[in-house]
């Protein structure tokens, strides 16, 4: 081949630079052999581990890792841009196109021919991303954060790119290249994972999309994609709710949230919804996330302010606890006031409250956004009175112990004297 190529250059009078020319040499793992030498020409061409073509790094072990680190690294790099913004107090719509304009496009580029499978630094990034925009915790759950935002995992969106491209391949005329090369593959195909249509055929099995695999009758390009985008969207809800089983900190976010959809919440201001989404995902201040952190029993989280040995959670802390009984009362009247909601005569019914103030809510939109504004001024009002009260009780603690410490230094002291005489 090269030396066809050398050949035509001759013909046509024009010289190749063997300085730029370089060769890969794709193989699994083994060495390269001594006579494995190329030449274009008399100039031999320098050998070498990848190369990059159109943005995409072709890796000799057939590797994407290079691809993928360096995507990784440029998305990251522009990760700033959403915190400055975010700063300067830019609204979430905006920022979120910062984020699907910016940032995530750089994570997707040629995600149709390498995205196969699992890419965990991706996931983070979107985490990242998406925790920032909605105020939680940067500790809050993959599953939390794209539960409120209403997000698919960055790896179905790499697999509805992919089948969609292979939509495109399988309506080609049959005298194109690329057709005759599917063609080609497809019907010599084998279990390999690192193989563009093994990997395309295990994603539509896994959609239950087998047949379409088989009789290649995909309908027309929206139909396709609405087709796909179904199928996805209701594995990555089998998925989410699976994860959200296996984290103990979503506790309540479980009784909360039953669909992948964008929380009508995030139309809060950033101080305002961040409250709420620390309540909802578990990742706050309150003793049974902080004494999650230490290792102890969940019996043991108990609240250090109303003494009553509650364990200090979320409905604790939103429906019970007596210290914020006054900030209570107010946020219930409020609500009332604007809605003609009764929550106090609903008291009893913990799950109705928290539903109605963190979760879907009641009534229609207007009257749920009037509620969670209150309840999020409630939040914000209560949290800092408890660091208030448990900083002034730790000063207390303090001096107490420092007291304690005086008075044993000073028997000591006497002690000292009295056994001197």
């Amino acid at each position: 081949m090269l030396d066809l190529v050398f050949g035509y250059s001759q013909k046509w009078r024009f010289q190749f630079n063997t300085a730029k020319s370089k060769v890969v040499v794709f193989r699994r793992g083994s060495k390269l052999a001594k006579n494995d030498v190329f030449f274009m020409g008399l100039d031999e061409l320098d050998i070498v581990d990848s190369i990059k073509y159109l943005g995409v790094d072709f890796q000799s072990n057939l590797s994407w890792k290079s691809t993928k680190d360096r995507l990784a690294k440029k998305a990251r790099a522009r990760l700033a841009i959403v915190r400055k913004a975010m700063m300067e107090g830019i609204s979430l719509e905006a920022a979120e196109n910062l984020w699907s304009t910016l940032i995530r496009p750089v994570l997707e580029f040629g995600g149709e021919v390498w995205g196969a499978g699992a890419w965990q630094a991706a996931e983070q990034i979107q985490r990242e991303v998406g925790s920032k925009l909605l105020g939680m915790s940067s500790h809050a759950a993959d599953e939390a954060v794209r539960g409120d935002a209403g997000w698919w995992s960055m790896r179905a969106r790499r697999d509805f790119a992919r089948l969609r491209f292979w939509h495109k391949i399988v309506n080609l005329p049959e005298d194109r290249l690329l057709k005759r090369v599917y063609n080609v593959f497809k019907a010599t195909l084998k279990p390999d994972h690192s193989s563009w249509i093994f990997a395309t055929r295990k994603i539509l099995e896994n959609l239950n999309l087998g047949h379409v695999w088989r009789s290649e009758e995909t309908g027309s390009a929206k139909e396709w994609g609405a087709l796909v985008r179904t199928c996805l969207h209701a594995n990555e809800v089998l998925a989410w709710k699976a994860g959200m089983q296996k984290k103990s900190k979503l506790r309540l976010y479980r009784s909360l949230k039953m669909d992948l959809r964008r929380e009508e919440y995030l139309a809060l201001p950033l101080e305002q919804r961040s409250g709420i989404a620390g309540m909802r995902s578990g990742t706050n201040s309150l003793r049974v996330e902080t004494g999650r952190w230490r290792g102890e029993a969940l019996e043991n989280r108990i609240c250090m302010l109303c003494g009553t040995g509650a364990v200090e959670d979320e409905t604790h802390f939103l429906i019970s606890c007596d210290i914020y009984s006054e900030l209570r009362h107010q946020m219930y009247s409020q609500i009332e006031e604007a809605t003609g909601l009764r929550f106090q005569v609903r008291q009893g019914d913990s799950q109705w409250i928290l539903n109605a103030s963190l979760g879907g809510g009641i009534g229609d939109k207007s009257t749920r956004a009037v509620i969670h504004g209150v309840v999020a001024r409630f939040i914000r009002a209560a949290l800092k009175q408890r660091r208030k009260l448990l900083s002034f009780f730790n000063q207390l603690n303090r001096e107490e112990r420092e007291k304690e410490l005086d008075s044993t230094f000073l028997l000591v002291g006497r002690g000292g004297e009295a056994d001197d005489s």
